[in-house]
Parts: C-alpha cells; structure tokens; sequence
C-alpha cells in the first residue's frame, strides 16, 4: 500500500466507500468502554474506593510511624536527639532501600515467569 507512484490507493477507496464499515466504526466511537457490561462500572466505582481508602489511611499511618521512629529512637537508644536524628535518619533510609529490592526482585521473578496465578 505504498504510494511511490503519485496516486491515491484504490483499496482505500473502496474501504471509505462501503457504508457498513463507516457505520459500525461511528456507532463504536460514540458507545462507552465502561458501557459493555452492565456491573463493570459498579466493580469500576469499588475498586477507586478501596484505592481512595488505602491513601486516606495509609498516608497518615506512613506519617505517624515515621514520627515515632524519630522521636523514639533517641530514647531508645539514651543518645541525643540530634544523634537520634542520624541513627533514625539511616533506619529509614535502610528500610527503604531493602523496599526497593524487594520490589526489584519481585519485577525480576515476574519477568522469568513466576507471575502469580489468580483464579476466581
């Protein structure tokens, strides 16, 4: 379908001038992708609320725990608060790190095939 030659390519021609091709592609494009189903947005709407619900708890549960590690890791440990402050600072950093590898390694498993099998 090249067109080297200057001239348009009579096989699109004939695909734009069939009437069943131009009508199903226009009723397509007006329908809905959520519309298919009948409960697929209901499972839509649930599955953007238990996302919404584990950031409105999840946030501050992240910002409350790291507010203990601060301020208990200097009077765990009887140094002082700016001390604390390092030794918190590199507990947090550790954790994060070893996050990242385990996130790493999972990708890593995924990609040599031992993805997770869901059934229903």
């Amino acid at each position: 379908m090249s067109d080297r030659d200057g001239r348009f390519d009579m096989r699109m021609c004939f695909v734009t001038d069939d009437v069943e091709i131009l009508e199903t592609v226009i009723e397509d494009a007006g329908r809905s992708p959520l519309d298919l189903k009948r409960r697929q947005r209901q499972r839509f709407a649930a599955e953007l609320f238990v996302g919404l619900l584990n950031m409105v708890l999840g946030i501050p549960a992240l910002a409350y725990s790291v507010y203990l590690l601060y301020t208990g890791v200097p009077i765990m440990m009887g140094i002082s608060e700016e001390r604390g402050f390092l030794f918190s600072s590199a507990v947090l950093a550790v954790g994060l790190v070893a996050f990242v590898a385990l996130l790493a390694a999972t990708a890593i498993l995924w990609g040599m095939g031992l993805e997770p099998q869901f059934t229903r």
